[in-house]
């Protein structure tokens, strides 16, 4: 089932129908004039024919018309429909460019339009895009690599391809069996994303062969760029075999390692410096953040990352709320003055950090640890 699709940002004039704004260099006579209509419509065997289960090209733009002659140029604006229509056009003959950027012409890009005084010539342009398929499955083993035995998601996704320049979208949902086609699709680099599934996540990518392997990433900067290439003779080039693989999501938030330097014996006036690490230890993302807590005595002084801080008081915070991290690792380094010796130890804890619940917790055990100085 289709989704959405389109270009990320359209004028609002004739986005409410395929009817008709005409503009030109130089105004057509309104007596004794004629018109020129047509669709386009997205091609999807390539036949130069409109047949049953294509469907127009419903994006608002202008089609250009030129007087063979060089007497008037202006456009017609093509509606959500696929149909576009030019009114008050003296008799003579008109060139129409039905032409795609990014798609491939299965008719002639211009056709010649023949207007007569009170007539209407009729011009159709068919396009091609390419498409992207693959299946969406349940990794039970959590190898990152589809075996046959291994089945669809017990719940129905969307999986959606992005393009960056020029921006463009769409969508698909899986069928029962898994599978997904997004089509129609103009030529450039895609990267894959899917909907939610709650208590599922995505597996490892990238592992094994690219026909059982996972291509969706753990987030969206890692995701595989799928390319979709498009030839002025109407071949395209549809990937297949763009696969995401899920887990059921198990969570593991570690508060993995605190250190200071110095480790003990601390004096007031000396400066104190931390290293803090937790951990994504389950088998999918998580949102989740570590939080460092100072006691009484300890001047917080700085802090740096790799990723997102913050500081609050006595309390560094390393991870960005609502974040999905990929398993791994996330650090903080941060340096405190003594005030006084501290009588409280500092204390290090993964937590779990979106408006939606994180991943089931297995083992709270390793969530905290304290350091006594």
């Amino acid at each position: 089932m289709r989704i959405f699709r389109g270009l990320m940002a359209v004028s609002a004039a004739g986005a409410v129908g395929s009817a008709l704004l005409l503009t030109g260099t130089a105004a057509a006579a309104a007596d004794a004039s004629g018109a020129i209509s047509g669709q386009i419509w997205l091609d999807r065997d390539g036949n130069g024919v409109f047949d049953g289960g294509e469907r127009p090209y419903g994006v608002v733009r202008p089609v250009p018309i030129t007087k063979l002659d060089g007497t008037w140029s202006g456009s017609a604006t093509l509606g959500l429909d696929g149909r576009f229509t030019a009114e008050g056009l003296r008799p003579g003959r008109y060139l129409v460019n039905g032409g795609i950027d990014g798609y491939a012409s299965t008719t002639s890009r211009v056709a010649l339009a023949r207007v007569t005084a009170g007539g209407t010539a009729e011009v159709e342009f068919g396009i091609r895009g390419g498409s992207i398929s693959g299946v969406a499955w349940l990794d039970e083993n959590e190898d990152g690599i589809r075996q046959d035995a291994e089945p669809p998601l017990p719940q129905q996704i969307h999986v959606f391809a992005y393009r960056a320049n020029p921006p463009y979208y769409d969508g698909a949902q899986i069928d029962p069996q898994g599978h997904y086609r997004i089509e129609d699709l103009p030529a450039g680099e895609y990267r894959m994303s899917t909907s939610v599934l709650s208590g599922f996540g995505p597996t490892r990518p990238f592992v094994g062969s690219a026909d059982r392997d996972s291509d969706v990433g753990w987030d969206a900067a890692t995701t595989r760029t799928v390319t979709v290439e498009v030839a002025d003779n109407g071949t395209v080039t549809s990937p297949t075999h763009i696969d995401a693989g899920f887990v059921r999501g198990r969570g593991d938030r570690v508060a993995e390692e605190l250190t200071a330097s110095p480790a003990g014996g601390v004096q007031v006036g000396q400066t104190v410096s931390f290293h803090a690490v937790v951990a994504n230890r389950g088998n999918t993302v998580d949102t989740y953040q570590g939080k460092l807590t100072l006691p009484a005595g300890l001047e917080f002084v700085d802090a740096t990352s790799v990723v997102e801080h913050s500081v609050s008081g006595q309390v560094i915070t390393v991870g960005k709320w609502g974040h999905d991290y990929a398993p791994g690792v996330l650090e903080l380094w941060v340096t405190a003055l003594v005030t006084a010796v501290p009588t409280e130890p500092v204390r290090l804890e993964a937590v779990p950090a979106g408006t939606v619940p994180g991943l089931p917790e297995t083992n709270v055990d390793n969530n905290v640890r304290t350091l006594t100085l």
